[in-house]
């Protein structure tokens, strides 16, 4: 178990200085780093790490809605968005300890829909969209996927369904009628802290509305119109660490 392992963090604080301690102190189990850094960021510094250890676990410390790492998915085991929750953390971890360097963001082909990606990241999926097209259109891209989600129009709905039922994963429109997405979010927090794994579906795009998403409880963001490689990017981010629960 993770839990009984003994570990000795080294703190960083550049790309750089952690380019250095790699080099001359290492070898290091696995390497924690933020996508944001001055002089050198997570990108550049993993990419710098895989020519000097190949197989070394690194797991990306992403702010929301920066997907910029999407365009790397050779560099990275696995991508956590800010702020970072205990338990999502330390499930990353033990998986990169029992499968060492094996990705858990990205590692599907983006051009394909096929239902084996629901096989490689299995989760159960709520989707709370009251616009009937766009739930229509989730829908259709999730099941195309090999998912078999529920739909719901409101708040009230979500909640009602997960007091029911056992979901992985919700994808909650923000703006809905009767209860919207960030007061339905904040009511399932209050009841179950750690699942579901609640990401955010807005056509708002501005710093404020996905902090307030964030201060809500949600975990993560997806822009409307929704696009399929992002949509996959998210589930495949989230859906591997739900396994064991």
């Amino acid at each position: 178990k993770l839990k009984s392992w003994q570990y000795n963090p080294i703190l960083a604080s550049s790309g750089f200085e952690a380019l250095s301690m790699i080099t001359n102190k290492g070898p290091f189990d696995m390497v924690l780093t933020d996508m944001q850094m001055p002089e050198m960021d997570g990108v550049q510094l993993a990419t710098l790490i895989r020519k000097k250890r190949p197989k070394v676990p690194i797991i990306l410390l992403s702010s929301l809605g920066d997907s910029s790492y999407s365009r790397y998915p050779e560099l990275f085991s696995a991508v956590l968005t800010k702020p970072i929750k205990h338990r999502q953390l330390y499930k990353i971890m033990l998986r990169q300890f029992q499968t060492p360097a094996t990705p858990t963001v990205n590692h599907v082909n983006k051009g394909t829909m096929s239902a084996d990606f629901a096989k490689l990241h299995p989760a159960r999926i709520l989707v709370a969209e009251d616009n009937l097209i766009n739930q229509r259109v989730i829908a259709r891209l999730l099941m195309k996927l090999g998912f078999s989600p529920d739909l719901v129009e409101n708040g009230l709905e979500v909640l009602s369904k997960v007091e029911k039922e056992t979901y992985d994963i919700v994808l909650m429109d923000v703006q809905m009628p009767e209860m919207d997405g960030l007061e339905a979010t904040q009511k399932i927090r209050q009841q179950m802290p750690e699942r579901p794994v609640i990401i955010a579906m807005t056509a708002n795009a501005m710093e404020g509305d996905r902090q307030k998403c964030i201060d809500a409880g949600m975990d993560d963001y997806l822009s409307k119109p929704i696009r399929v490689n992002q949509l996959k990017e998210k589930l495949a981010q989230w859906a591997p660490a739900l396994e064991g629960s």
